[in-house]
């Protein structure tokens, strides 16, 4: 069986390097895949490296050195010759597919690390999303680690783009600037904000300081995948909502379904959609009454 890579990923595990010191990146798949090379850019106009299949990376058509294989967790140096803020590029590519992904890092004498930013219970691939039904409100929250003796002063900020459910991709950004959450660690969307969809909720954090006097980019960022899906339907017999009536024997008694059922995903005021019913239930006659139990 020929295997994909997918899920690659790159960090420094939050250690902090100056120039001319080794700087130590962890490369991880969530699947290697078969024969698999990966393609190292430091971002600083160095030659990149590769490493992994060496029949695959013979394949690679820029400059490159070949440094050996891939491991379960490979890891990576790089001496940088000047303090910067640099992003590091990692390709993997096989005979069956490509993954990609990139990380932001700092080459400072500032005691501060990348912070390291998540969402509880985070949902971080667009085709395992969190579910939430369209008249509930959204909550999704962040979770920050920091480590800076500079400074613990940071800028928040949530952004919600509307993707793709087939292959993961953007197809509009939703505005959510009109709602004071979109700047705190808490982001709260109102029920019936979002249509139906899948939807990539994107979490950003900056450190801010005056002490960063090569204005040093110590930032983080992370993707939440949710699909706001079809709430179900009130389904309400009697006025007030009761599902039990009792009247006498050969009484009339009246049922409107249609009047007081609705959609809670229909906002209120706009028509509620046409609605068929079944009912069920039983009746019991005991001494000249008639108990009737709606189902």
């Amino acid at each position: 069986m020929q295997d994909p890579c997918k899920d690659i990923n790159i960090d420094d595990g939050g250690l902090q390097a100056s120039a001319y010191q080794w700087k130590k990146f962890n490369i991880t798949f969530g699947m290697q895949g078969t024969a698999t090379c990966v393609h190292v850019n430091f971002g600083d106009g160095s030659p990149g490296e590769l490493y992994g299949n060496s029949s695959t990376c013979n394949t690679f058509t820029g400059t490159a050195i070949y440094n050996g294989d891939l491991s379960n967790i490979t890891e990576v140096k790089h001496e940088y010759k000047a303090m910067d803020t640099f992003i590091v590029f990692v390709s993997g590519f096989n005979a069956y597919s490509t993954c990609s992904a990139n990380f932001t890092h700092v080459i400072s004498d500032v005691d501060c690390s990348q912070p390291k930013v998540s969402v509880k219970d985070l949902r971080p691939v667009f085709y395992y999303p969190q579910e939430v039904k369209r008249s509930s409100r959204l909550r999704a929250v962040g979770v920050t680690d920091i480590y800076c003796t500079t400074t613990l002063d940071n800028v928040k900020q949530w952004s919600v783009h509307m993707i793709d459910e087939n292959t993961g991709e953007d197809v509009k950004e939703i505005d959510v600037t009109s709602l004071p959450s979109h700047t705190t660690a808490e982001l709260a969307l109102p029920p019936l904000f979002l249509d139906y969809g899948s939807y990539r909720l994107h979490y950003r954090l900056d450190m801010v300081s005056t002490g960063f006097v090569k204005n040093e980019n110590f930032s983080a960022n992370v993707d939440h995948y949710v699909r706001i899906v079809k709430s179900d339907l009130v389904a309400i017999a009697f006025p007030g909502g009761v599902s039990k009536i009792q009247r006498g024997y050969a009484k009339m008694i009246t049922i409107e379904p249609e009047t007081y059922s609705f959609d809670p995903d229909v906002e209120s005021g706009s028509p509620q959609a046409c609605f068929s019913f079944t009912l069920t239930y039983i009746s019991i006659k005991c001494q000249n009454i008639l108990s009737v139990l709606i189902l």
